[in-house]
């Protein structure tokens, strides 16, 4: 898999499942900006970042670097894109969520949380670090209890990105068009389309062969 040596504004390509790929922008360490376009080939020479609208921001896992193919590319980064001051901090204990109840697939599907709350988080102007927050996870609680569906949809969750998942996320959003996050949906307990079955998969494999099977729609391996 690719080193990425990390660099602020550096602009580079991420492959979500097998051949197919999107762009993104490291910004404060481990923050990266992933944008609204996407490509079946790994060329970007044409791209303006300045006219490509921002699709989500997510701090990363040094084992999402290193099991993803990423490709850095010789392109401008974004003029203004940075990491928001607003997150969604999930709230509750671990527990289990049946999603496609009544159906042949129907899974109990382990969940951290159970709704979550709109925190301020600072991660570009605190110095010493993106996590050096007053709370130890934040700056202060916005709203306590998140109900407002385009308030939930507009802010990303605190979590951070973890291969292949964030790579199956990726590649949802593509075949959408738009930003989706099949976590969000199971913390905030909405339904799932049947599209996301393979991420269901991912969060429940346990054997080595049904992991080995999953992996071949991320890695030639």
């Amino acid at each position: 898999m690719s080193r990425v040596v990390w660099k602020r504004g550096l602009v580079v390509s991420v492959e979500s499942r097998r051949g197919h790929f999107v762009l993104a922008q490291l910004t404060r360490e481990p923050f990266m900006i992933f944008f609204r376009i996407f490509r079946r080939k790994d060329v970007w020479a044409d791209v303006d970042l300045a006219n490509v609208p921002v699709l989500f921001c997510k701090a990363v896992t040094r084992q999402f670097l290193q099991k993803s193919r990423i490709t850095r590319h010789d392109i401008a980064p974004h003029p203004t894109a940075v990491a928001p001051n607003r997150w969604i901090e999930s709230r509750g204990d671990f527990g289990h969520v049946t999603v496609w109840p009544g159906t042949t697939y129907a899974r109990k599907v382990p969940v951290l949380g159970h709704g979550g709350a709109l925190v301020a988080k600072d991660v570009m102007g605190h110095q010493g670090g993106p996590y050096k927050h007053p709370s130890g996870t934040c700056d202060r609680i916005i709203k306590a209890r998140l109900t407002d569906r385009r308030v939930i949809d507009a802010h990303e969750l605190t979590s951070m990105a973890v291969f292949p998942a964030t790579n199956e996320r990726l590649y949802q959003c593509e075949q959408a068009g738009e930003n989706v996050d099949p976590e969000k949906d199971l913390i905030f307990r909405r339904p799932l389309p049947a599209c996301y079955r393979t991420y269901v998969d991912i969060v429940m494999a346990s054997t080595a062969a049904e992991k080995k099977r999953l992996l071949r729609l991320f890695t030639a391996a």
